[in-house]
């Protein structure tokens, strides 16, 4: 801090305190954030938020004169639980009952020398506690914070080193998360430096290990369920999923319904596969199924690059850098050209040349281990770029982060500036994120099928950058062979990290209210959680009812209670009967659903949230929906409903008043929703009903979701792709008409086209026509960079109006059924996958898949070329028309491919150096001069109101099958798009085979095919002749004696 100079005014001064920052910092809108206030009228200084290395680069800075710390500093804790409002100090707590509370969780086992288990303080376990504590391999124990721990490995066969100790570090952590004791000062190599703890520290812990090897087998599942309900566990927590399935067929299921039963509250982790809907797992309605959101805590690795360009990377980067700048390059560029076929944009394993990427920073497309492939190439560095998951703050073997697809652009645009393109990585540093809580883009959305109506994930808890308890046998990265840092401390993301936060929060709630049934408690918790700051479009089908906050569900006021009648009588509803409800509840006793009264309402369940699901094409909804809530607040009070909904969503409540005289009783209402769609592409309509009085405030969620738009995919590049198509074919469809004529003039004086001459290429006509094509195919290029299929049909109406060329009445219909199948196929394709270099699609297309794919095309072209053209070629269509159709589907790929490349060129990221490119365009060019010569044997031979629909036909349903194959769309589709689509190719097969049936027909005869004869026969000149008349009249010849 020094005198501050006259002749600087305060803005001045303000813009060099920026530059300062910025400098040490090395990210400007971090040091944005970071200044707190610039002093100017008496000197010159200013405050801000800096790590200690960051004062220390400060302090050597030119122009500074002192730094020194705010003497008023508090200590920063893991962030999470003071984030959710339970501070360490301050929270009301009733730690009698807390102490007595035993979360258990089935996971991957424990580390009992965690710092977060340390039993100093605690008494003996509670006297309901039935568990025990299973010795083995190199598991030490258990003690009075950590009280069992058991594992089961049921099909392996026995071994003395199985134990529950945790080799894999993700037990640990969910564990310290839900219930781990303070611990000061705990950090990663000084990141996220502060107090651990769980959040119930004062519970004991049961750990059940069902989990081996990243795989959890559904028997040990249920074994571990069994265990820990048996051992008298208040509350599990479960960070496992798969797909779901019929409830009374998934084990996950049917342990928590088992532990419902018991009166144990049981949170399950929603997936990890967003932000793609119906991806959501754990569904059941007794399970508390839980998304994850982000705290307020961000973990910044940011990039300077040489340019002077500061890019807010995202990871744990625990590396300091010991140079200013490090000599940087892309992983395209480092291609190892001995391995043309890996994926070197990627840095894919064995790809890249090891001299040109020593002693540099590499920078890779999409995450995939690049840092064990890139560990013993001596790089300084790794920057990978991600569509996915780019807000999870990854560790690395080597110095490394993760920026976004659009930053990812910004460096290789700045590499492909420059021959000496330079940057660092700095180590990691916390900021705080004014925009939170957010839903984390791995965090799985709903709806689902399985239960419907049900909502989820029912609420979302923090699961992005969590700092827990770890394995000290596993290293930090997951990779113990490269990876020498066993840390007690890990940063960890994921909805397996938000389950137990919500298992903690449950724990929490029935320490003051032991008696309360799970479903009252996940009441609790899901009516008074806080809105996301953040709203997307789809938020309600990602955040539930929002992030929980405990303190609050301490007193919700009122409670939706659900009994075990309850739940069987809701899977009546659904259809279950005396066998599969067996199933699922167990035990000796036979229900009838005969015997259960019948459910109130279209979901029949008392559930906190209300859901209507729309499955069929409806634009105008009613619902109605029964509800009981139960008074857990003051004894006397009166609650008001208060509605909010979206426009287009009316709800109605009856009574819209609620009187209570005691505690405990329930009153009754009921839920009526109204309403429409009011737009083509809306699909969620949203809103709320809350309990309101001086003191509470009940909200439930509603949410209406329409299957029928949101199946429909609709996107605005499959808008652009039809229209792009439709314009095509414009010009593709005269160009036939033209290049008809063409062939036609040029065969009246020379060989013709059919019979294998090229005289056309000297017709003026054929030209003009090749030259319509090729502006129609401009548009089709451009449509094949936005949907994967286009087909053209307007030269089968304009052969009928100007060559004469009439089609049957069943050929007519077969173009119709094919016009239909194939906007239906183009409307429904799916979204193309992003790419980011032409580079990348050339991996795509010599993976072993396409490369088996255009081996069996090449071997099925020669053999119809060279054994039944000859033979056939003059009667049968397909034969010329198949040969254009599987070269097509080749060439369609290459079209992609330059498409893409000259859209990334366009934007700046020049493709044209890349020897892909040129490849691809030969390609292109080999295969259009295979294509033309057969098609004009097709049209010279055949009507051409016949050969263009069945062509583009064919060439379209083998270019689908090829993209497919090539781009693996399937993975990115809905079951409906998948239906629709398949819908749509069997109506152009049926199109198509009305085409083939009526390629002949003339006033509904179908003549008999003609023998091979020779065009001049009879001195006739067919090329005189209208091509339906010329077959007929060749048919009339061969029935003369």
């Amino acid at each position: 801090m020094g005198a501050s100079p006259v002749e600087q005014t305060l803005t001045s001064m303000a813009k060099d305190h920026h530059s300062l920052l910025s400098e040490t910092i090395g990210d400007e809108t971090v040091a944005t954030k970071s200044k707190l206030h610039s002093y100017g009228r008496s000197f010159n200084g200013f405050v801000a938020n800096l790590l200690p290395h960051e004062a220390n680069q400060l302090r050597h800075k030119e122009g500074v004169l002192s730094v020194f710390p705010n003497m008023v500093r508090e200590l920063h804790t893991t962030r999470s639980w003071d984030f959710l409002g339970m501070p360490l100090k301050g929270t009301k707590r009733n730690l009698k009952l807390e102490s007595n509370m035993i979360i258990g969780l089935l996971d991957t086992g424990v580390w009992p020398q965690s710092p977060s288990f340390n039993d100093e303080g605690f008494g003996p376990p509670p006297p309901k506690w039935k568990g025990k504590c299973v010795l083995g391999g190199n598991f030490t124990g258990c003690n009075n914070k950590l009280i069992g721990a058991q594992y089961s490995h049921i099909g392996a066969s026995p071994n003395s080193s199985y134990s529950p100790v945790d080799e894999e570090g993700h037990g640990t952590h969910t564990a310290s998360t839900a219930a781990g004791v303070p611990v000061k000062s705990a950090s990663v190599y000084g990141i996220g430096k502060g107090t651990a703890r769980g959040g119930v520290h004062s519970a004991r812990v049961a750990a059940y290990k069902v989990c081996w090897g990243g795989s959890c087998s559904e028997m040990d599942l249920l074994a571990g369920f069994d265990m820990a309900i048996a051992d008298g566990v208040d509350v599990i927590s479960v960070s496992i999923g798969g797909t779901p399935t019929q409830l009374f067929q998934d084990s996950m299921v049917i342990g928590a319904f088992h532990a419902m039963k018991k009166g144990i509250f049981v949170a399950c982790s929603a997936g990890n596969e967003g932000p793609h809907q119906m991806t959501v797992k754990n569904i059941a309605p007794w399970m508390t199924t839980v998304g994850a959101s982000s705290i307020d805590r961000q973990f910044v690795s940011g990039v300077k690059l040489g340019n002077g360009e500061t890019i807010k990377g995202i990871a744990v980067n625990t590396f300091s850098a010991n140079k200013k700048k490090y000599p940087l390059i892309s992983g395209t560029l480092a291609a190892n050209a001995s391995q043309p076929y890996r994926n070197a944009s990627a840095c894919d394993f064995d790809s890249l040349s090891d001299e040109m990427v020593k002693g540099k920073i590499v920078y890779c497309l999409g995450k995939n281990d690049q840092d064990v492939t890139l560990y013993n190439k001596r790089v300084t560095g790794l920057i990978v770029s991600r569509d996915k998951d780019y807000d999870i703050p990854s560790s690395f073997l080597i110095p490394g982060t993760t920026v976004s697809r659009e930053e990812g652009l910004d460096i290789d645009r700045y590499i492909n500036s420059t021959n000496k393109s330079v940057a660092v990585i700095h180590k990691t540093r916390s900021i705080k994120m004014a925009d939170a809580p957010f839903v984390a883009s791995f965090s799985s959305r709903g709806p689902q099928l399985i239960a419907p109506n049900i909502l989820k994930p029912d609420l979302v808890a923090p699961g992005l950058g969590i700092l827990a308890g770890y394995s000290k046998l596993s290293s930090m990265s997951g990779h113990p062979d490269y990876d020498k840092r066993f840390v007690d401390y890990k940063i960890a993301s994921g909805t397996s990290m938000a389950s137990p936060h919500v298992a903690a929060a449950a724990a929490y709630v029935k320490t003051f209210h032991p008696t309360w049934s799970p479903a009252a408690i996940k009441s609790a918790l899901m009516t008074t959680a806080t809105p996301m700051k953040v709203n997307t479009e789809d938020m309600q089908l990602a955040s539930g009812s929002g992030l929980i906050n405990p303190t609050k569900a301490r007193d919700p006021g009122l409670v939706y209670d659900i009994n075990t009648s309850a739940y069987i009588r809701y899977l009546c509803k659904l259809g279950y009967n005396s066998t599969t409800l067996g199933i699922l509840i167990g035990g000796n006793k036979i229900y009838h659903c005969n015997n259960f009264k019948p459910t109130k309402g279209i979901d029949g369940l008392n559930y906190p949230s209300i859901h209507l699901q729309l499955q069929s094409n409806v634009t105008t909804f009613s619902a109605v929906y029964k509800r009981v809530v139960k008074n857990v607040g003051n004894a006397k009070a009166i609650y008001n409903a208060e509605v909010v909904s979206a426009k287009g969503l009316s709800i109605k409540v009856d009574p819209s008043t609620l009187s209570f005289d005691r505690s405990n009783q329930k009153r009754a209402f009921t839920v009526v929703l109204k309403g429409k769609f009011d737009h083509k592409d809306s699909y969620l309509l949203s809103g709320s009903l809350s309990w309101k009085n001086t003191k509470h405030s009940v909200v439930s969620l509603v949410v209406v979701y329409s299957w029928k738009d949101a199946y429909r995919g609709m996107s605005s590049d499959n808008i652009k792709g039809l229209i792009l198509a439709l314009s095509s074919s414009l010009f593709i469809g005269a160009s036939f008409i033209v290049k008809k004529k063409g062939l036609k003039k040029a065969g009246a004086s020379g060989v013709r086209a059919g019979v294998g001459g090229y005289s056309y290429l000297f017709e003026p006509l054929w030209w003009v026509g090749m030259i319509t094509m090729i502006v129609g195919e401009i548009a089709n290029f451009a449509a094949y960079a936005f949907a994967p299929a286009i087909l053209p049909y307007c030269s089968a109406v304009l052969a009928d109006i100007i060559l004469r060329e009439k089609l049957h009445i069943f050929g007519i219909l077969g173009c119709i059924l094919c016009v239909v199948g194939s906007t239906t196929i183009v409307l429904h394709a799916p979204q193309e996958r992003p790419i980011e270099s032409v580079t990348e699609v050339w991996d795509l297309a010599t993976e072993p898949a396409f490369v088996l794919y255009a081996i069996l095309v090449l071997i099925a072209v020669f053999i119809i070329v060279f054994h039944y053209i000859p033979s056939y070629g003059q009667t049968h269509i397909m034969c010329y028309i198949g040969v254009c159709s599987l070269v097509g589907s080749l060439s369609v790929m290459s079209v992609k491919a330059i498409g893409i490349a000259l859209k990334l060129t366009i934007s700046g990221m020049n493709q044209l150096v890349y020897p892909q490119t040129w490849a691809f365009t030969f390609i292109v060019l080999l295969c259009v001069i295979t294509q033309m010569n057969y098609l004009n044997k097709a049209l010279d031979t055949f009507n051409t109101a016949v050969v263009s629909p069945i062509y583009y036909v064919m060439f379209t349903s083998f270019t689908i099958l090829a993209s497919v194959i090539m781009f693996k769309d399937w993975d990115r589709q809905n079951p409906s798009q998948i239906i629709t689509e398949l819908c749509g190719f069997v109506t152009i097969l049926s199109g198509t085979f009305l085409l083939h049936k009526t390629k002949d027909m003339v006033d509904g005869q179908i003549p008999r095919p003609p023998k091979h004869m020779d065009d001049e026969e009879d001195g006739i000149d067919q090329e005189s002749i209208p091509l339906t008349l010329r077959r007929q009249d060749t048919v009339s010849c061969m029935r003369s004696p």
